[in-house]
């Protein structure tokens, strides 16, 4: 037989499992690459850049929200306001610390 206490540990652990499953947090530098590469990107890089300017995309103050935009790659999402200037920013340490 399941004690109280269990059930209560249970009660409070199941929810906030579920809350952290569905909050995504900030996405992979893998997926980030991916975004970077595919048609509709938010950030076109050439494919030997990618790697590189994921990892700097990941690091960057890019909001997880902003930084999903870009790993998914579509077209219809739009970035936040604050994310042009982050995105302005962030070219210019890709061209100057990813070029080929």
């Amino acid at each position: 037989m399941v004690s109280s206490r269990a059930r209560l540990v249970g009660a409070t652990l199941v929810p906030l499992l579920l809350l952290t499953a569905c909050s995504g947090g900030r996405p992979a530098v893998e997926d980030v690459q991916a975004g970077l590469t595919a048609s509709g990107s938010h950030f076109p890089v050439a494919e030997q850049q990618a790697e590189c300017a994921a990892k700097i995309l990941v690091a960057s103050d890019l909001s997880d929200a902003d930084l999903q935009v870009v790993a998914d790659a579509d077209p219809q999402a739009e970035l936040s306001d604050e994310a042009s200037s982050t995105l302005a920013r962030a070219q210019v340490q890709v061209l100057a610390d990813c070029a080929v």
